[in-house]
């Protein structure tokens, strides 16, 4: 039976403007399946509809998707309803709860384009999601970004401050039993990472395959490249700044190696940048005038070409780490930590210069410094697996899904 190449799409925020790993990954994916044909319409939760930003945000999102539906979550309706479902979901999932005469208008534009399946990100909108497969008779899908309870519990872990960790308990209340009930109720689940993969296999679910976060060829084909004298940075960071874990990463990364490689190398250039930078950050920055930093870079594949060697010092987290695979579209050699590689195959970790703690960091940057850089034939093969053929991999695989799974029963977990 011939199904429609469209989609319902539902994002806890919108995938744009991009700030964030699941926004990366969102709007470079979304963008690609505009190109190969597919017919997307978006829902998603901003805090006020009238806000004036969001008419620029609605201008940017109408270039990848044909119908937008942009729900408050801050209103005074939407704050009662999250609150009487509290004791029962978690607070990203009560504070996104719609009433059905807020879905139909949604439900009615996606019955007139004729939308074969829903591919909802993460757990927040899955309400919608189930409601919207409901009326249509089509199938859900989850991009699953991370394991997410678990994540959320190494956030806390990782926070500094008593009023983040608890904030980011409460986010985790319930967590756990609803993201098994979700990955229990889909059709299918696209993991973002290896280590995800075998974790749900490993509890009995077998609906599952790896989706790689995946870039357009603006990103990925044609990356900037600048001579490696004329860069302006010895060593860079680029990441978001206000999640525990990444603020973490920082501190130590300042704390523990960046002094050692200034009394080293007098001329030694260090960047941090990144969005919306924590208090902490901020302060930690203010203490350390040596170290440039930017805040909302507009360009950060120019920034990463032009830094000799990439950093990635985290510590905590889960899923795949996206700023990772972003390195691999430059030719600077990369050192991370562990956990900036998990959820990798072997073969790609093998791009990255893996080590431990600070001495070896140090060292590390010394010798990538000395070798310059990493011919771009080493890293095309790993790229493809990032870039438009992964794209039409996925389209490709979508369809047949929609195509197989549509009007099937929803089956239980390992079945």
């Amino acid at each position: 039976m011939s199904k429609s190449r469209a989609l319902l799409v539902i994002t806890d925020s919108p995938p744009y403007p991009v700030r964030h790993g699941a926004s990366v990954d969102q709007w470079h994916r979304y963008k690609l399946l505009r190109e190969l044909g597919w017919d997307l319409v978006l829902a998603s939760w901003v805090p006020r509809a009238d806000a004036p930003e969001v008419d620029i945000l609605r201008a940017a999102l109408s270039d990848v998707f044909s119908d937008l539906f942009l729900f408050p979550n801050w209103t005074l309706r939407a704050t009662l309803r999250r609150l009487a479902l509290l004791p029962w979901r978690p607070p990203g999932v009560s504070s996104r709860a719609l009433s059905e005469a807020q879905r139909a208008p949604l439900i009615e534009a996606a019955r007139a384009r004729g939308v074969s399946a829903i591919l909802n990100e993460g757990y927040p909108g899955y309400a919608l999601a189930r409601a919207a497969a409901e009326a249509l008779d089509a199938p859900v899908f989850l991009r699953s970004h991370n394991i997410e309870h678990a994540y959320l519990a190494r956030q806390s872990r990782a926070a500094r401050r008593l009023a983040e960790k608890m904030k980011i308990r409460l986010s985790a209340h319930e967590l756990r039993r609803y993201e098994t009930q979700v990955h229990r109720e889909v059709s299918w689940s696209f993991d973002c990472s290896h280590a995800d993969l075998a974790f749900w296999r490993a509890h009995g679910f077998t609906r599952q395959s790896w989706l790689p976060p995946m870039f357009d060829d603006e990103s990925a084909s044609a990356p900037p490249r600048i001579a490696w004298d004329e860069r302006l940075y010895d060593a860079a960071y680029l990441g978001n700044l206000t999640t525990p874990n990444n603020v973490e990463a920082v501190r130590w990364f300042v704390d523990r190696v960046a002094g050692p490689l200034f009394a080293a190398r007098p001329n030694f250039k260090l960047l941090i940048a990144g969005s919306n930078p924590s208090p902490d950050i901020l302060r930690l920055m203010e203490t350390h005038p040596e170290i440039e930093f930017l805040i909302d870079v507009e360009d950060p594949a120019t920034v990463r070409a032009n830094a000799r060697v990439l950093i990635n010092p985290i510590f905590t987290g889960s899923g795949i780490n996206v700023k990772s695979v972003e390195m691999l579209f430059t030719d600077s050699p990369i050192v991370v930590s562990p956990v900036g590689v998990q959820g990798f195959s072997p073969r790609f970790r093998e791009a990255f210069i893996v080590v431990e703690d600070a001495d070896d960091f140090i060292a590390a940057i010394h010798d990538a410094l000395e070798k310059g850089p990493v011919p771009d034939a080493e890293r095309a093969p790993l790229r493809r697996e990032f870039g438009r053929s992964a794209a039409q991999r996925f389209s490709d695989d979508l369809y047949g899904k929609i195509v197989s799974f549509s009007r099937r029963p929803r089956q239980g977990a390992g079945s």
